[in-house]
């Protein structure tokens, strides 16, 4: 009897534990400020529950923040009971921001002391009641930290009726379930440490529900995570997806998630040197499995395909307008993996005769990078390991014989060269459009835990910087339908250039802008509102806004995967 009630004691006491959100409602500690800017960025604010800049115990939030007009940002923060410090995320940060009325616990608590403040790049300004924050030329992520520790804990309701509700009904199911135990093992012959397993396994189911990750951003994976669609939604409709719905949300959320998937690509990564969607070669390069297929997917073009691009020089032409089609290989066949599972022997013939096939009888302007960043490999990085995008060496190789190819008739335009930049060194990837320093895509698409991206991210990549970037005007906009940036520098040659195609033009940004007056950067993949069967269906999204920006030149920057699209382009349907 004696040893019963211990054990039921003990069981109460742990069941009373894990239910201690039921009964012990801790409220949600809500950030609040305003901020003004332009364009779209991620923002995470971070709250330590240590005094130290280590922010290793933080609970957080993350939210994407349209910067165009005057914000009010608010985050609800679960579970952060008695935060200790506080700092702020940027990213993608694109432009000077303005914050100001920071304040915590539904804004009872406010960040007078602005001199706490600290950034760890770019410029920090403060202006009475506002920050002022401008990022970096080269880098877009900023940490905007509180130096002072807080002085407050979240609100808290002890809810006494829950708590002897559960404790008493807890106590009483323990003490029979330890009776019925003991006479199941006497009657039946039963072992009691199978019982005992059993339990324990029961209970372990509930783990993943103790802690729901309430967060509208993954910072790791770089996306958004799925919302909770309720069975009956605000119309009062009956959602008959709710099973399917239910189950992506908490596969998104459950606690543990991430650290279970971690272990997962670790113990892959050891074995196989395989991860989800890729693989890692001897050398350390990450190559995606979708670069396997471009040979394929290259062999099912028709020669009829290409039409669609002559059609898109002409109508240029007849417009005044000059295309300069600039084709980058993809990764594996300028670095091929030491494996050989990738790629296929005769892709450079294939690619070869494919754009033989475009230019032929068409007079077009083609730039087929394949043999020179081949031959540049042997010297440089043309690509980063982490990540399919090239570097900034690859990317001026590619401007530099692009300009080889517009100068021949516009020989007044000055081409850049290495003396014209700043040189410097990072061992993480610019690749895409926010030109943050980051672990590489492929890690991201891969899973690969953090402490295999610090592994991996030993080698140091060169950096260009143009010594009269501080000339450079930029404007960001990214709407529905139109992702683009605006570009004036005064010092360049006085022509209009649209710069349009897939993310590989990102990198171009560092060469373009500072070689022509205007330039208008038009982005025309992972665009808001536009499909991914959509995206090269430039007649249809963008016909209007070339023809309103009066360009001198086109310059159509594609990896060589996208050669199947171009069919595309004067797609209406």
């Amino acid at each position: 009897m004696r040893r019963r009630t211990i054990i039921a004691i003990i069981i109460t006491a742990l069941v009373v534990f894990l239910t201690n959100k039921v009964w012990l409602n801790f409220k949600p500690m809500t950030v609040d400020f305003d901020i003004s800017g332009r364009g779209i960025c991620n923002i995470e604010v971070q709250l330590n529950k240590e005094n130290n800049d280590k922010f290793e115990k933080i609970k957080s939030l993350g939210k994407k923040i349209n910067l165009d007009k005057n914000q009010h940002a608010h985050f609800s923060i679960e579970r952060a009971k008695f935060p200790k410090r506080l700092r702020l995320v940027f990213k993608n940060l694109d432009s000077t921001v303005e914050i100001k009325n920071i304040t915590l616990k539904n804004k009872k608590y406010k960040l007078d002391d602005l001199n706490a403040f600290g950034i760890n790049a770019g410029e920090l300004a403060l202006n009475q009641d506002t920050i002022q924050i401008t990022p970096p030329q080269t880098e877009n992520s900023i940490i905007l930290t509180y130096n002072k520790p807080l002085k407050i804990r979240t609100s808290v309701k002890f809810d006494i009726k829950i708590f002897l509700i559960i404790m008493i009904l807890t106590f009483l199911l323990a003490y029979k379930l330890t009776d019925y135990v003991a006479n199941f093992s006497t009657i039946k012959n039963e072992s009691r440490i199978e019982i005992i397993f059993l339990t324990i396994f029961f209970i372990f189911l509930f783990i993943p529900m103790i802690h729901i990750n309430q967060n509208d951003i993954s910072i790791n994976e770089n996306r958004y995570l799925a919302n909770w669609k309720p069975l009956i939604n605000k119309e009062g409709k009956i959602n008959f997806n709710f099973g399917k719905n239910y189950n992506t949300w908490f596969n998104d959320r459950f606690n543990l998630r991430q650290y279970f998937l971690d272990i997962n690509t670790y113990i892959t990564l050891l074995l196989t040197k395989k991860a989800k969607k890729g693989i890692i070669d001897k050398n350390g390069f990450i190559y995606m499995n979708f670069e396997a297929n471009h040979y394929y997917l290259l062999k099912q073009i028709d020669e009829k395909d290409y039409d669609t691009l002559i059609k898109f020089n002409n109508y240029l032409k007849d417009k005044n307008i000059e295309l300069y089609v600039l084709l980058v290989p993809c990764k594996g066949y300028v670095y091929p993996p030491t494996e050989k599972i990738l790629v296929n022997d005769n892709y450079d013939k294939l690619i070869e005769e494919r754009v033989n096939s475009l230019n032929k009888n068409s007079n077009m302007h083609i730039i087929n990078l394949q043999n020179k960043l081949k031959e540049e490999s042997k010297n440089k990085y043309m690509y980063y390991k982490t990540d399919h995008h090239w570097t900034d060496d690859g990317a001026f190789i590619g401007y530099q014989e692009l300009m080889k190819e517009i100068t021949k008739k516009h020989p007044d335009i000055k081409i850049l060269k290495d003396e014209d930049f700043d040189i410097f060194y990072n061992t993480k990837v610019r690749g895409d459009w926010g030109r943050d320093f980051l672990w590489g895509q492929s890690t991201r698409r891969t899973n690969i835990p953090l402490n295999y991206k610090k592994k991996l991210h030993k080698t140091e990549y060169r950096y260009y910087k143009h010594k009269n970037s501080n000339l450079l005007q930029t404007k960001v906009i990214h709407t529905p339908r139109k992702r683009v940036k605006y570009y004036y520098f005064p010092k360049g040659s006085d022509y209009r250039v649209i710069l349009l195609g897939t993310s590989m033009s990102e990198s171009l940004c560092e060469f373009i802008p500072y070689t022509f007056k205007n330039v208008f950067r038009l982005r025309n993949n992972n665009v808001k509102n536009i499909s991914e069967n959509e995206e090269f269906k430039i007649m249809k999204y963008y016909k209007k806004t070339i023809l309103d920006y009066h360009p001198d030149i086109i310059i159509f920057c594609i990896s060589d995967d996208n050669i199947r699209h171009l069919k595309n382009i004067f797609s209406m349907s």
